[in-house]
């Protein structure tokens, strides 16, 4: 084992950087991901602070399957904010995404550092970069999610169980963390379970710390179970009633289903060229190097087990992401790189300088644009117009973005705000708009060629404000597909000329 090089001034100064950018994605990272990211845990919360109702909240709520530690720790926070008059919906959420950037920081910073002996020593510096830096981990990292929380704490496991030499203190610490991060995310579960067995069956762990790490994780388990106790008024084992009504009565595959090699698939295209390709690659590499690998322990039972599930989406994979910096190094030194110098020698530097500049373009856009569609951009743009109550929003064809699941988004919603539908809105060649009131027009971009809306347009004489997406990243995203471009959401209000006419 080469001897380890520490770098503390760059990754000082890596770190600080990251600090930096990590709290800008956290600014403009907008909105959410997925759904569940928002309707259950922020709305889950409100059920606590009254803002919200059963009713209100996604089917999840009803049929209790959902752990209640990550919306309670969202109610905490609010619960501070208030202490401190911090009301306003935005800055919430963005405490959200911050307090998570900053968690991962520190996750990231700790696993790095500790698995550096792992990589040699030329490579260490672009690994620690990358562990921080590669192109889709600020985005995913400031997310409070339970995919991204529960995701960070399987990094500190991970290091420990790499130790040669590991304390009671540290397998009771891995014990509570695989705990805590089952009850962020059950699926975590089957990563709980790859660490044991490889702490047994490769490491030769004792039997006493192995005891100790159980009983960590049945520990926080059963405080979990206290947790939903509070949250759902009632005794309730979630982690079954999870299984239950997900996997055994087939709920989840109403969601929709994809063969088996769809996560392949969603690896290859979605991490984008050539970054999908070299992650596969490098599994591969390790699974038939080094099989007896912790991260080959780790991972391939999470996505064969997950591949067996009909219902798929890529966010469930995102546990494993801040994984995939190590596995690429990992991979890369059990490459017979002396045999192939005369290639290396002559295409590895291009490559390197593709590699370079798709990263930084595509961290720059994931991080610095609105999450998903941007739906959150729009409303924050009408949250900041004074005096809504003397306005009527008006939609068409599923552009409220209050409102993009048939749920609504109470959380953001402004209770002062009048909604109508284009139609109801514009009968009788305008005669239902609302007397004395503004205009503010939301339509996907798709719809603009509509010619009743542009008939509304000009007769309201309406002017573009903003879009969910700013222009300056179509391009990449156009590039990148599968991004839903046509249903990026524009936003229109009455030119001040025509508001002075008609009012």
């Amino acid at each position: 084992m080469e001897k380890t090089v520490t770098n503390t001034g760059f990754q000082r100064l890596v770190l600080i950087i990251a600090i930096i950018w990590y709290s800008l994605t956290a600014w403009y990272s907008i909105g959410y991901y997925h759904a569940d990211e928002h309707y259950q845990i922020v709305e889950f919360s409100g059920i606590r602070e009254g803002a919200s109702t059963a009713s209100d909240l996604a089917w999840e709520y009803q049929a209790k399957i959902r752990p209640a530690l990550q919306p309670a720790i969202c109610f905490a926070i609010f619960s501070v904010c208030r202490m401190f008059n911090l009301e306003d919906p935005y800055v919430k959420a963005f405490l959200l995404r911050l307090i998570t950037g900053l968690f991962a920081m520190v996750m990231i910073n700790c696993f790095a550092k500790s698995c550096n002996h792992l990589v040699a020593v030329k490579n260490r510096k672009l690994f620690f970069l990358l562990s921080f830096f590669t192109w889709f981990l600020p985005f995913l990292n400031v997310r409070f999610s339970s995919e991204t929380w529960s995701g960070l704490l399987l990094l500190p496991v991970v290091a420990i169980a790499m130790k040669e030499n590991r304390n009671w203190q540290q397998a009771g610490l891995s014990g509570l963390l695989l705990g805590l991060g089952f009850l962020f995310r059950f699926q975590m579960g089957i990563a709980a379970v790859a660490v044991f067995l490889w702490l047994i069956v490769v490491k030769k762990m004792p039997a006493g710390k192995l005891i100790v790490m159980v009983g960590g994780f049945l520990l926080v388990v059963a405080v979990g179970t206290l947790v939903d106790r509070w949250f759902y008024d009632s005794w309730v084992f979630t982690p079954w009633r999870y299984v239950k009504i997900n996997l055994l009565e087939g709920v989840a595959d109403t969601f929709g289903t994809a063969p088996w090699y769809y996560y392949l698939y969603y690896v290859f295209r979605f991490a984008f060229f050539p970054f999908g390709i070299v992650i596969i690659l490098s599994f591969f590499v390790l699974v038939f190097k080094k099989p007896d690998s912790l991260l080959v322990w780790v991972i391939l039972p999470f996505v064969v087990a997950h591949s067996c599930i009909p219902h798929k989406e890529l966010r469930f994979l995102f546990p494993l992401v801040n994984l995939v910096p190590l596995m690429i190094f990992l991979a890369f030194q059990e490459l017979p790189v002396n045999r192939m110098k005369g290639i290396v020698s002559k295409t590895g530097s291009l490559l390197l300088v593709v590699l370079l500049l798709v990263n930084i373009t595509a961290l720059v856009t994931a991080s610095l644009k609105p999450a998903d569609a941007g739906r959150m951009r729009i409303t924050r743009m009408i949250h900041e117009i004074p005096g809504l109550d003397k306005y009527e929003l008006i939609t068409f064809n599923g552009s409220n973005p209050y409102q993009p699941w048939g749920l609504v988004a109470r959380f953001y919603k402004e209770p002062a705000l009048v909604f109508s539908d284009l139609q109801s809105a514009m009968a009788g060649d305008g005669a239902h708009l609302k007397p004395n009131m503004h205009v503010l027009l939301v339509v996907k971009k798709k719809d603009l060629r509509n010619p009743e809306i542009q008939a509304t347009i000009a007769r309201c004489g309406l002017s573009i404000k903003g879009q969910s997406i700013p222009a300056l990243f179509e391009p990449f995203l156009t590039i990148y597909g599968g991004f839903p471009m046509e249903d990026i959401l524009l936003f229109f209000s009455e030119t001040q000329s025509f508001r002075a006419n008609r009012l």
